[in-house]
């Protein structure tokens, strides 16, 4: 298996959307990984992209406040994220042990 971030053995990916970054991390080292370093299908790559371009609709940018409605797109982000989630964990079968970090309110709370 090839070394992607500074871990010895990385086994555990971590997908969590964040803006201008792939929603792929390493589970240990927190390092960010290009989604082209898997070989998964194109359009699981496309899927991901798209989701990820819709992370922070629930904020509104121009007042830095949550924007009306936020609950209802935040669990429809959660619910996207981890069925890709899980189309991952197939798509890479044993290689990696894949988990999802969901957005919750603590996220929009921390200072």
């Amino acid at each position: 298996m090839k070394r992607i971030c500074d871990c010895e053995n990385m086994k555990r990916i971590t997908i969590e959307a964040d803006v201008g970054a792939d929603p792929t991390w390493c589970a240990t080292c927190r390092y960010n990984i290009e989604l082209n370093e898997f070989t998964i299908s194109d359009q699981l790559k496309r899927d991901f992209y798209e989701w990820v371009s819709r992370f922070g609709e629930w904020i509104d940018w121009d007042t830095d406040a949550l924007a009306k409605g936020w609950e209802i797109k935040v669990e429809q982000h959660n619910r996207e994220g981890d069925l890709l989630s899980e189309r991952l964990q197939v798509a890479l079968v044993e290689a990696y042990e894949i988990e999802f970090t969901p957005i919750t309110y603590d996220n929009f709370t921390k200072s």
